[in-house]
């Protein structure tokens, strides 16, 4: 397709003289010139069209001859918009559900709305109780651990790092 690239070049250089006022023509001259070749292929399959009426009807209906090929082209651009619609508006609507309309407000019952109340399976809270003078090794075995047995490094680096802290602050 050789043409190609010459016609893009020469509908380019076209318009860009059109729009320049270089063209010699005015520019709603050179509209209608470039609506007129735009149209020429409607109106030419027009004319094909109507060389295969009979000769009766043709004779009947001269007027026919130019508009053919636009009423035509018209109406398959109406079918086109017209045909979705048509088609949406063919099917039937979604049925509804067995007594839909027959649904009445209820008040929610609290029961629902709310969560019931906890039960009580916790053991009473000792509000106060007698402060110890002093704990035997028995007593307080159950809350000791020597933090020395594992990871002694690591609590090591840690006071150092909070004495070293406290240090850098004294001035």
């Amino acid at each position: 397709m050789p043409f190609v690239p010459d016609t893009v070049k020469k509908a380019k250089d076209g318009i860009i003289r059109l729009f320049s006022g270089r063209s010699g023509v005015s520019g709603a001259a050179a509209i209608r010139r470039l609506i007129r070749r735009a149209l020429e292929p409607v109106r030419g399959g027009g004319r094909k069209l109507w060389a295969l009426f009979p000769a009766g009807v043709r004779g009947a209906l001269p007027w026919l001859e130019e508009k053919l090929g636009f009423m035509l082209a018209g109406l398959g651009l109406a079918l086109l918009i017209l045909l979705p619609v048509m088609i949406a508006a063919g099917r039937p609507a979604p049925a509804k559900e067995p007594g839909a309309g027959t649904f009445k407000a209820v008040p929610v019952p609290p029961e629902d709305l709310f969560l019931p109340e906890e039960p009580d399976f916790l053991p009473p809270v000792i509000l106060e109780r007698e402060r110890r003078d002093a704990w035997t090794a028995d007593d307080a075995e159950p809350y000791w651990y020597n933090p020395l047995e594992e990871g002694e490094e690591g609590w090591r680096e840690q006071v150092e790092k909070v004495i070293d802290e406290l240090l850098e602050r004294v001035p």
